[in-house]
């Protein structure tokens, strides 16, 4: 059968006797007896209202769901397929199906709303049963038309097909819908058709024993006895339980939650192996627990390692069968309970299982409420995109065989061919003769069928893992696999490549020189300097740094303009065995001085003009302007200098960069050549830059990417074009000159990138573009598409030498990934434990390799938290660097980039990624740019705030902005405030400078106004609100949940609007704009 699989009998009643003594011993302690107001009172006939019964507690959330979202009606469907092989009766088919609708009311059912209440209406018994005879030669009409969409007010919602596909061989197919039926009916009514089938067939009268009650019956008993304290009481347990809970289970996903669920599903089969299963039963036994408390501890687990969050709501069904009188019924009786689990504290097996155990008891002796009341109690925020209280399901079956037997006839289940998913996921397994087996159903609009398969084989891990380590803490138990741990720590990283480890930088241009000499290297303004006449000035600067006492490791401060002289400086710097210190002229006094005191530079390059501006060097550092009328270096010799004779390796430093710190102040990042060569052959090979390539220099000094802007055309025999600070800063000019001096690779921050296509640039199909230095746009990505030659995104740290990875991006990309890692690179997403996450999975960047420099200068506190030993190298003495970033492996062995751990924020319990805010604010188009940040301290509840540059001059409209952004994003997701700018502020690297941002008034955030709602039907509708809420006054800005809505409020304002105001309002349209003016 095509059960929905969703109602599991009480978890006690798979234990052994002493079990159960021991468990109910427990409960007793806790104070969890079970106070049922209905237990006393017997279920009898009843007498019928002619307007309908009410509908039992099951019911009633599966009817307002039926309302409220157009494709439920699919996913609450129950039913199956056989093929019957051999002499069918048919007659005897058509009177048995008959008989059971005669015999169960539920079948024949409709349910009607009388204003706003939802009742059943029971039909004839002689309306019969809707089965559609079919001749096998329609059979694709008959499998296009089953099953149908069920109206729930017209009926019928139990329906069959019969098609007759040989003489032989027939198909039978029922369908039922889930209001009238659940999993353990679907198992009493093929039991009971199988005996009426034979009865018929050979003449024989009914022989089923009559009901003494009908299920109209047992609604009614409901709602006349389960009220008052007893239900309010649970109420209150469940509010307390699960207030605070996450808002949603925030897996990781193939694709991004749509804004609606689609319920489509798919669906793979469970497996247990027999030992696993022994060993979970041993495990429970130990520990006084049922086998599905082991199975949700370990489901919870795994939600949690996979989710990153300390806390998960799971869902599990219960039968709500616990009285005699309804076990020969059909109807549905299941209730759905969440059940919360904390491993925040990291407990071992036993105390997970304890805690397991102890919420399942308690949830028992709470199981009356109806789930869609805890729902309203607990008052969490909607979605449309996702469940409420859980997104995730897990049910151990124990409902009666579900086989259809029929006699004569050979009998074989079809499986299913649509799976609905009305969770993330959910997982139903039972256990029979010894073999625990099950499905797993997935939402297709989230998860590819491996995706889902990994994570079983995780489940499983786990389980095993606490079998055989029950003392561990839960959340250091493996679950990965051998293979997958291979494949995520090895075979991603598989990234070798020869090089020449022994190489400076400057050895390498020297190469240049000598294969090249006369051709052109270096180009500024009107300045143009060829290989042999570089190199010449910058030996001659570098005999002089030798004389000034230069020696390997010793820091050489450089504070240039933009220009030839600074491209003379670095070289000569690294050949006198220096390291430099790259200062922007431009960079604020005090951070200057703060770099120069740091940084204990020998010597300072400089011009006369920027030396008056730096305030109090030290006495001992050695100044060499360069255009000053003293130039003893211009006597210096021309030739090479050996490195072996300075005593240099590729060990010794190149560089020392400053980056922005998180105490307030720049840490020097110490980098050797070594990394320097590895990085630049492997850019050289991979993108496949020839001697005939030229590379314009746009990026300051400051920001390592230069170190690729100046190097890589110098060591392929390339031109380096270095851009001036007027030329990089105009978007006109900037296209002009790609142009004219025929750049062939350009490299950038977004916010370059951004300038030169809103200039108006046409684009070079021969430029070959790199983007990096902050998180990449997808629609940015798309519009340099059309304009470029070949775009790659580019993701690296300071801390291991300009980028780590790349990736090329193609028009057909719906995502953008930070791709793979370079060559001699090695990248791991590790969790908080240090342990390699799973594929999927989110962990920290942590970056090894080639490029992981030496440290910080002068900051070995800082050196040893963030460079840590490489537990997966063999290399002695190697490290790891931990990026604070965070990222993930897609199943193909790329990366992707999911920001940095400070740019990921809780609101109201759901982590957020303002990246993605960002993104949905840029496809408005009147917003140029956009930033996001989260206002509030740890202490107060966190508030999100929009920074907006205007496209044109004038304002945004902000109303217009947020409806944009309601329909892109969640509720929770669309900012509180927003504060419009003429632009963003920039670091002198040409990122987004977060700490720059003014900080919003307490008015940006002030509650809207009371704004009177507008004569018609704005006035109209609030008066209905203000009759059904209970409310005095009501605006046409204020939200219907706000003030106090839950469901059953919401469908009887739909009957009134109805009724008073003569329009249809879809449920869903209600929850998807709550307030009073979009209402109207």
């Amino acid at each position: 059968m095509n059960n929905r699989d969703d109602d599991r009998v009480s978890t006690i009643k798979t234990l052994s006797k002493s079990e159960k003594v021991k468990l109910l011993a427990l409960a007793k302690a806790k104070g969890l007896k079970r106070k049922n107001a209905g237990d006393a009172q017997p279920i009898q006939p009843a007498a019928r209202s002619p307007q309908g019964e009410p509908l039992a507690f099951a019911q009633r959330r599966l009817w307002f769901l039926a309302q409220m979202e157009e494709n439920a009606s699919g996913v609450y469907t129950l039913g199956g397929a056989f093929t019957l092989t051999g002499r069918l009766d048919a007659r005897a088919m058509r009177v048995a199906l008959d008989r059971l609708v005669d015999r169960h009311e539920i079948l024949r059912t409709r349910f009607v709303t009388v204003e706003g209440t939802p009742l059943q209406q029971i039909d004839a018994e002689d309306i019969g049963f809707t089965l559609e005879e079919i001749d096998g030669s329609d059979i694709e009409a008959a499998e296009h038309a089953f099953p149908p969409h069920f109206d729930l007010e017209k009926g019928p919602l139990i329906v069959g097909q019969l098609v007759r596909m040989e003489n032989e061989v027939h198909l039978l197919r029922i369908a039922m819908h889930h209001i009238i039926a659940d999993g353990w009916s679907i198992g009493l009514f093929m039991r009971e058709l199988g005996v009426l089938y034979q009865a018929f067939s050979t003449g024989l009268p009914d022989p089923l024993p009559p009901l003494d009650i009908q299920y109209a019956d047992y609604a009614i008993w409901q709602h006349r006895h389960l009220h008052g304290e007893v239900l309010q009481a649970q109420q209150r347990y469940w509010v307390e339980q699960l207030q605070g809970i996450p808002a949603c289970l925030t897996l990781p996903t193939d694709r991004p939650r749509p804004q609606t669920q689609d319920y489509a599903g798919g669906s793979i089969p469970v497996m247990f192996d027999s030992v696993l299963l022994a060993d979970l039963n041993a495990l429970s036994r130990r520990h006084g627990c049922t086998l599905f408390m082991t199975l949700l501890a370990g489901w919870s687990l795994l939600m949690s390692r996979l989710s990153g969050q300390d806390e998960v709501v799971i869902g599990t069904p219960i039968a709500g069968r616990g009285r005699r009188e309804v076990e020969s019924l059909i109807g549905m009786f299941v209730n759905t309970q969440a059940l919360r689990v904390d491993l925040s504290a990291s407990p071992d097996t036993g105390a997970l299982l304890e805690q397991v155990k102890a919420a399942a008891l308690a949830a028992q002796s709470h199981a009356d409420i109806p789930f869609e009341q805890v729902v309203e109690a607990v008052a969490p925020v909607r979605s449309m995109s996702h469940s409420p209280i859980f997104q995730v399901m897990l049910a151990l079956q124990n409902t009666p065989d579900n086989k259809l037997s029929l006699p004569g006839l050979t009998l074989s289940e079809l499986a299913g061919e649509a799976v609905n998913a009305p969770f993330d996921l959910s997982l139903s397994l039972g256990v029979s003769n010894g073999v625990m087996q099950g499905v797993l159903i997935y939402a297709t609009a989230l998860f590819d069928e491996n995706t889902v398969q990994r994570y079983l084989g995780y489940w499983q891990a786990l389980l095993r893992s606490m079998a055989e380590s029950p003392h561990l803490p839960v959340q250091a138990l493996p679950m990965l696999s051998f293979e997958e741990r291979q494949k995520v720590v090895f075979d991603f990283n598989d990234t070798l490549m020869d090089y020449p480890a022994e190489s400076c930088i400057h050895e390498l241009f020297e190469q240049q020189v000598k294969a090249c000499p006369d051709e052109v290297a270096l180009v500024y303004d009107e300045q143009t300097l060829r290989y042999g006449e570089l190199n010449a000035r910058a030996n001659q600067l570098a005999h002089w740094l030798i004389e000034l006492g230069v020696r390997p490791d010793d820091r050489v401060a450089i504070a240039l303009t933009r220009g030839v002289e600074m491209v003379v400086a670095i070289l000569a710097t690294l050949k006198a065995g220096g390291a430099y210190v790259p200062l922007d002229p431009v960079t604020p006094p005090a951070r200057l001085a703060y770099t120069l005191e740091d940084s204990k530079p020998l010597v300072l390059i400089t011009m006369q003009d920027i030396h008056t501006q730096l305030d109090d060097l030290p006495q001992a550092l050695k100044i060499i302007a360069l255009d000053s009328d003293y130039r003893p270096w211009s006597a210096c010799a021309v030739s090479n200098i050996p490195s072996v004779s300075r005593g240099l390796t590729s060990r010794h430093l190149a560089y020392v960069i400053y980056t922005s710190g998180s105490t307030g102040k720049p840490k020097g990042v110490m980098v050797p050549h070594q990394g320097v060569v590895n990085f630049l052959l492997s850019q050289q090979r991979q993108l496949g830059v020839k001697a005939a390539a030229r590379l314009l220099a746009v990026t300051t000094v400051s920001f390592d990417i230069h170190v690729l802007e100046i190097y890589l055309p110098l060591i392929c025999c390339g031109q380096l074009h270095m851009a001036s600070d007027a030329l990089r800063q105009d978007g006109e000019r900037l296209g002009r000159y790609l142009c004219e001096q025929g750049i062939t690779l350009f490299q950038a921050t977004p916010a370059t990138w951004k300038l030169l296509l809103e200039s108006g640039w046409h684009g070079e199909l021969g430029l070959t573009a790199l983007i990096g230095g902050e998180s990449f746009p997808l629609g940015l990505a798309q519009a340099l598409l059309e304009k470029v030659g070949n775009l790659w995104n580019m993701y690296g740290p300071t801390e291991t030498t300009v980028w780590s990875t790349c990736s090329p991006i193609l028009a057909s990309d719906r995502q953008i990934v930070i791709g793979r890692p370079l060559a001699n690179t090695q990248i791991y997403m590790l969790d908080s434990r240090g342990e390699p996450a799973p594929i999927g999975v989110a962990g920290e960047i942590c970056i090894g390799g080639a490029g992981v420099t030496r440290g910080y200068l002068g900051r070995e506190d800082l050196t040893a938290e963030r460079f840590v030993d490489d537990p997966f190298s063999g290399e002695p003495g190697a490290r790891l660097y931990r990026t604070g970033d965070l990222g993930r492996w897609r199943a193909d062995g790329t990366i992707d980039y999911l920001g940095r751990n400070d740019f990921q924020v809780k609101i109201r319990g759901f982590r957020i990624e303002l990246g993605e805010i960002e993104s949905a604010l840029q496809d408005y188009g009147a917003v140029r740019e956009a930033v996001v940040t989260a206002s509030g301290s740890e202490a107060q509840e966190k508030r999100l705030v929009a920074y907006c540059v205007p496209r044109e001059e004038g304002c945004i409209a902000i109303e217009a902005l947020k409806e944009h952004l309601s329909e892109r994003l969640p509720a929770y997701m669309v900012p509180a405030a927003y504060v419009m700018l003429a632009r963003i502020p920039l670091t002198p690297n040409g990122k987004v400078d977060r700490n720059a941002l003014p900080e919003p008034d307490e008015a940006a955030f002030a509650r809207q106004r009371y704004e009177a709602p507008l004569a018609g039907d704005e006035t109209a509708l609030a008066a209905i609100w203000q009759a059904l809420l209970g409310v005095e006054k009501v605006g046409r800005q204020d939200d219907f949940f706000a003030l106090g809505g839950h469901s059953l409020l919401a469908v009887q304002l739909i009957s009134r609007i109805r009724s008073e105001l003569n329009c249809e309002l879809p449920l869903a349209e209600l929850f998807a704009r709550p307030a009073l003016k979009d209402m109207a």
